[in-house]
This record gives structure tokens, C-alpha cells and sequence, in this order.
């Protein structure tokens, strides 16, 4: 079944299974695609952007229950960080490994891993990494060399003596957090710099590059919800700023 609606200027898919003509080209959205079979869901396919930059976003729901098949396909051993997006606080924090028993592992924040495991630093995964508000987890494309960079980068941050992003704002450090030497997270997506979640998450649904986000994971409690969800729900509001200065 494909149904196609046509709305400011977009164009969203809503696609169910594998077999329509409407087939995702990227790794990433084959990835999507196959977790959605897998767990008999539906995606929504969704074209954003303005016309500097058109981009494809392949949205599929993630399930208390499918939380953990989606982590085991986009994290750093596939070549991805996730970004997570949390409704109810309006925070964004970053994870790289896959879930155990289909919790996640990891939740960085002021660049150091906030999952109870180090002396000093609170568990605050069930906070930002839940599905207790809603939200949105944004698989990353880093592949090569980039996602073990990211890695070194953060376990550098995780030695007693680093002080970078130690004190602040617990999101500035994200979008600067490197990929490759010098080269920051937020401009390897084509986007410009934020410390604020939402307008975050806005900058990457609406304008981030197809090469690095295309997937979109959508924090519902069950996949009936996610189909209720029209263009206007998934993307969001777009950039405080708009989409053309949000782009780099």
C-alpha cells in the first residue's frame, strides 16, 4: 500500500512492509526498512529541506519492545551514534552502543557517559533515554574512521584531568563533539551549532545531510500511534531561525 499527500511543499510516503515501489536506496533506510519488517511496523517517508538542501527522512516507530532490535542496527559497531531527543525535558543526549535486555547502555551528557558505571556520575538514562515523554532517536551515519574517532574523543573527556564540558550547559559539548580531527559533529551533518535541544533536533530533521541522517526513529508506546502521526508531528517545528541559516 502507498499513499502519497502533498503538504507545504512535501511530500510524505506512508508505506507498509517491503514490497511497494517505493523502495529506500541508502544503507541506512534499507537498515530501517528491514527493523520495520521485522517488527511488523509501518514507515513514513518524508521529504523536508528548502530548496538549497532537499532531504529524505525514512521515519519508523521504536517500541518499548523494539528498542533494542533498533539500537543493535545503528550503533558504533555498524558505523552510527544515536541522538536522542526527549519530549518531556527537551534535552539531547548521544548514545554508541547497543541496548542490553533492550535498555540502552550509554547516555552522554557534558560529553561523559552518565549510565551509573563511573564513581561521581549519576544513571540518567532512564531520564533522557526512555520512551516515558516521547521523543525521537536519530541514528548518525558516521562511518570509516569517524565513529572511532567520536569514541577516542569521548573516552579523552572521560580521563579525571579533562576539563572540556565538564561545567555548563550539559548539551554544548554535542554538536562540537569531533568526528575527525577539528571537524565537529554538527558541521559533519551540514549544520550549524546550537546549545538549545529543540532547536537541535530541529536543525537535524529539518536540514542535516541525507549522508549522515536519513533514519528517524520515533519514540511511541505502540505503532498504532506512530500511524496517527501526520508530516506536521514528525518533523516538528522547524529551526528558530528558519532552515537556510540552519544550514552550513
Amino acid at each position: 500500500m502507498k499513499l502519497g499527500i502533498t503538504c507545504l511543499g512535501s511530500v510524505l510516503l506512508v508505506i507498509a512492509g517491503l514490497h511497494s515501489a517505493a523502495q529506500a536506496q541508502s544503507p541506512s533506510q534499507r537498515q530501517a526498512q528491514e527493523y520495520a519488517q521485522q517488527n511488523g511496523f509501518t514507515f513514513k517517508q518524508v521529504t523536508a529541506g528548502n530548496e538549497a538542501r532537499r532531504v529524505t527522512r525514512l521515519f519508523v516507530p521504536v517500541t518499548p519492545q523494539s528498542y533494542g532490535s533498533f539500537l543493535e542496527r545503528f550503533c558504533d559497531s555498524k558505523g552510527y551514534c544515536h541522538l536522542n531527543f526527549n519530549n518531556g525535558n527537551n534535552h539531547m543526549a548521544m548514545g554508541l552502543k547497543p541496548a542490553v535486555n533492550g535498555q540502552p547502555t550509554d547516555c552522554y551528557l557534558w560529553a561523559r557517559n552518565y549510565n551509573g558505571s563511573t564513581a561521581g556520575i549519576g544513571d540518567y538514562r532512564n531520564m533522557y533515554m526512555s520512551h516515558n515523554n516521547g521523543g525521537y532517536i536519530i541514528p548518525v551515519n558516521l562511518a570509516g574512521p569517524k565513529v572511532q574517532h567520536l569514541s577516542q574523543w569521548l573516552a579523552a573527556r572521560a580521563n579525571p584531568q579533562d576539563n572540556l564540558y565538564r561545567q555548563g550547559n550539559c548539551m554544548e559539548w554535542l554538536p562540537n563533539a569531533e568526528v575527525a580531527p577539528g571537524r565537529a559533529l554538527f558541521h559533519e551533518m551540514g549544520i550549524r551549532r546550537s546549545k538549545d535541544g529543540r532547536n537541535m533536533k530541529a536543525k537535524i530533521l529539518h536540514g542535516a545531510n541525507n549522508a549522515t541522517v536519513d533514519v528517524v526513529g520515533v519514540f511511541v508506546q505502540t505503532a498504532d500511534q506512530f500511524n496517527t502521526m501526520n508530516e506536521q508531528q514528525l518533523l516538528g517545528p522547524p529551526p528558530a531561525g528558519g532552515i537556510a541559516d540552519a544550514l552550513r
